[in-house]
């Protein structure tokens, strides 16, 4: 039997200032500190696992440009031929 890999920590979500270390879990409002009024701000944690999965209408966008530049490129073949 393997040995169990370490748990991870929960990772701390929010907002947290890199001058002052002030740390908010909602943000900063005006995006500046309150404690210290710096606009050095950083997120803190890890992404979860649903922010990594593209979005469902991602595939269906992506077909649909597809679609419209081979309708382009084909107008414009089009256009050509008959010009000459």
């Amino acid at each position: 039997m393997s040995p169990k890999p370490p748990a991870r920590p929960p990772a701390v979500k929010g907002y947290q200032c890199q001058d002052c270390s002030f740390r908010s879990a909602k943000g900063f409002p005006g995006g500046g500190c309150p404690g210290c009024g710096s606009f050095n701000i950083q997120k803190l944690g890890l992404p979860d696992v649903e922010d990594e999965k593209p979005s469902p209408g991602r595939n269906l966008r992506l077909i649909l440009l597809i679609v419209l530049w081979v309708y382009l490129m084909l107008r414009i073949w089009d256009t050509w031929q008959r010009l000459n």
